[in-house]
């Protein structure tokens, strides 16, 4: 069992849901044994470098929100149903993940 983010008003094609966030963390520091929590089911990975050290990912361990428990899978009938996209930028001068819709999404 799961999260699942619903939508509680009908939301336009386009319009932001929220920024992704949690710590930016190597890929380095991903894999390494002794880094607080070694599980994590909700890496996001913002880019990707020549080596362990320059891949970097948005690991919600410390803090986060809910855009760690959107997903594309319709509840009802079990389907994927693209809802929500990712766009990558920097923002203030740190890299950035925010999640958009891509079609018109009815409240419930």
């Amino acid at each position: 069992m799961g999260y699942d983010v619903i939508a509680d008003k009908d939301l336009p094609e386009g319009m932001l849901v929220c920024e992704y966030v949690g710590d930016v963390v190597s890929y380095r520091k991903v894999i390494e044994k002794n880094y607080e929590e070694v599980y994590n089911d909700s890496l996001f990975e913002l880019s990707v470098g020549r080596n362990a050290d320059e891949t970097l990912y948005i690991r919600p361990s410390k803090f986060t929100n809910m855009g760690r428990f959107i997903n594309g899978v319709n509840v009802q009938t079990g389907k994927n149903k693209i809802n929500v996209a990712s766009v990558r930028m920097m923002c203030k001068g740190k890299p950035g993940v925010f999640l958009y819709t891509t079609r018109k999404i009815k409240k419930g």
